[in-house]
């Protein structure tokens, strides 16, 4: 027969089996539980560029997309992007070596540039360096020396390194004998042989016998070649500009504000653009002709009376209609 005492341990020790037993299988069961309500997920973040580091030696740059970088710096490059980098060196420099990620691609920048692979990656390098190009100046090949200018030619004539002599206007005596007036006009020596000439004044005389002055003005011969009772003069005058000379025609052509003066004084002021041959005879632009006889012929043909000289107190005159 039990005691109070054992009875009341009895009830205790029950209680505690009780809820040893409750708490194990809490303890197996709750486990499950948990796994079967919880999702874990794992993220990977890519980046969209990387870093080149640039090591760029002195006197020199880097130029990349058009911007220039000097020293040492850093720049982004897309991700998988290939990248062209530009060597720009300083004058008198040029691109010594250059290593990218630790090797050397000087042979591929060879042309001035270097062509990077696609990149995937931080903590890529390039360098650059630069080094003097000594610069070869041969020395200077010592110009001839002209020869002087012969005696006869007009004061201040130079030699051209051609062998040709200037005169102070511009006229040109080639070494064949060819003379090219100031306004490019060339005189040749004729079929006999014979040169055109030049006189200390820069007055050239054509082998037809037509004389230019230094100021341009002309002096066709006429008919005679020996006398110059019949020569026509054809003068700048108030003109700007001298009367141009057809050595082939042996005639002129006016420009404004030249005139023409025949051998007995009297004057025409033609037309700019009128030709004037060597016998005397004008034709403006328009055909109105002029001749010696003081005739005058309109551009139909048809002759207006001829005009007289108008002679001048001091015996000069005016040729017209």
């Amino acid at each position: 027969m039990m005691t109070r005492k054992e009875k009341k341990n009895g009830r205790h020790w029950g209680k505690r089996a009780a809820a040893g037993l409750l708490a194990g299988i809490l303890a197996l069961g709750a486990p499950a539980a948990v796994l079967a309500d919880t999702t874990t997920t794992l993220t990977t973040k890519i980046p969209s560029v990387h870093t080149v580091d640039l090591d760029i030696g002195a006197n020199g740059s880097v130029v990349i997309d058009g911007t220039r970088y000097r020293g040492e710096a850093k720049v982004e490059v897309g991700r998988l992007m290939e990248q062209t980098y530009q060597l720009d060196p300083d004058g008198g420099y040029r691109g010594e070596s250059v290593s990218y990620d630790g090797e050397d691609v000087t042979d591929e920048a060879a042309g001035g540039s270097y062509q990077a692979p696609a990149l995937n990656e931080d903590g890529i390098t390039l360098s650059v360096r630069f080094r003097w190009v000594p610069v070869y100046v041969p020395d200077p090949t010592p110009s001839p020396t002209p020869e002087p200018v012969p005696e006869g030619y007009p004061d201040g004539s130079i030699r051209n390194p051609d062998g040709s002599i200037e005169t102070p206007n511009g006229t040109i005596i080639r070494e064949d004998g060819t003379i090219v007036l100031p306004d490019g006009t060339e005189l040749s020596p004729d079929e006999e042989g014979n040169r055109p000439s030049i006189d200390k004044d820069n007055t050239v005389t054509d082998c037809s016998g037509t004389v230019i002055d230094r100021d341009g003005n002309l002096i066709l011969p006429g008919e005679d070649p020996d006398s110059t009772r019949d020569d026509i003069r054809v003068e700048k005058w108030e003109g700007k500009k001298a009367p141009s000379y057809d050595p082939d025609t042996v005639s002129a052509l006016t420009k404004e504000g030249n005139r023409v003066v025949y051998p007995d004084g009297t004057a025409l002021e033609p037309d700019a653009g009128s030709l004037v041959e060597r016998d005397g005879t004008v034709t403006e632009p328009d055909g109105t002709v002029y001749r010696t006889d003081g005739s005058v012929q309109a551009a139909d043909g048809s002759f207006l009376v001829p005009g007289t000289p108008v002679l001048d107190g001091d015996g000069s005159g005016t040729r017209g209609n």
